[in-house]
């Protein structure tokens, strides 16, 4: 968890994302996209994010 002095000007996010990953993409690169999207850096997975 991040202290307050780290978010200081950025809301917390947290929560969870339901993605349908299309073939041809790997999970590194829907974290990628997901990072990118949000601009949240502590992104990860809970599982094999398959096809």
């Amino acid at each position: 968890m991040m202290s307050e002095t780290r978010l200081a000007g950025r809301e917390a996010m947290s929560g969870f994302l339901r993605v349908n990953k299309p073939s041809g993409l790997t999970s590194h690169d829907v974290i990628d996209k997901v990072r990118r999207a949000t601009g949240v850096r502590r992104v990860g997975h809970a599982g094999t994010l398959r096809r």
